[in-house]
């Protein structure tokens, strides 16, 4: 009888081993599972509508995006990762990636370009430090950037902060804009995007109908 309750007793042990690692593995994907909103696109309301997305480690580190259980993303370690960070709409999550290119100058700044669904978007991109601090000039793509707002933002950054005149380019016509001071604020009278942008804006901004703000 006793060794009959020796084994039960290992059997128990076993078993409560077991329970208490999948709580600890439970835990640790929980911890590593946050979320962010996200903007999708309503075709017949044309309008945006917020969503939250999931993101969450792999067993390879890697981060994944997922809606309602399905995922839309896993990160490429090759890319540029303060961008990870900066996703503004369910596009984005599905077709943008800051890719690094591989090379090598004087002043040991790193090249990271912009691609759109696997397509490179020309002459985007710009210089960062070995901290990933944004330096020179740059084309980056406005916060909001999809298939009907290709709007695009050219300036200068020292040290990751905006400085002096930026602008934004749609189709290559200067449609906005303004100027930055030295800690990276926005300084005297700009002519700003709407945060949800879209193409049917185009005609306005083009006829000098901006939003002005004197800061």
């Amino acid at each position: 009888m006793g060794i009959k309750c020796s084994n039960q007793s290992k059997k128990i042990k076993s078993i409560n081993n077991g329970q208490q690692n999948q709580i600890k593995q439970q835990n640790s994907q929980e911890q590593n599972i946050s979320e962010c909103e996200c903007l999708i696109w309503d075709e017949i309301n044309s309008r945006f509508f917020p969503k939250v997305i999931q993101m969450s480690l792999n067993n390879k580190n890697e981060t994944q995006y997922i809606l309602d259980g399905q995922i839309l993303r896993i990160n490429d370690k090759n890319e540029f990762s303060p961008s990870l960070l900066q996703m503004a709409n369910l596009e984005q999550i599905k077709y943008l990636k800051w890719v690094k290119k591989i090379g090598f100058n004087p002043q040991n700044l790193k090249k990271t370009i912009a691609m759109w669904n696997g397509e490179i978007l020309f002459e985007t991109g710009g210089f960062y430090s070995v901290i990933e601090l944004k330096q020179g000039l740059w084309k980056q793509l406005i916060p909001n950037y999809w298939t009907k707002a290709k709007v695009y933002e050219i300036g200068e950054y020292q040290n990751n902060l905006k400085k002096g005149m930026w602008i934004y380019l749609y189709e290559n016509k200067k449609i906005g804009g303004g100027s930055y001071d030295e800690l990276g604020q926005k300084n005297g009278k700009w002519r700003d995007l709407s945060d949800i942008y879209w193409e049917y804006c185009v005609d306005q901004l083009l006829n000098n109908k901006f939003r002005v703000s004197n800061l």
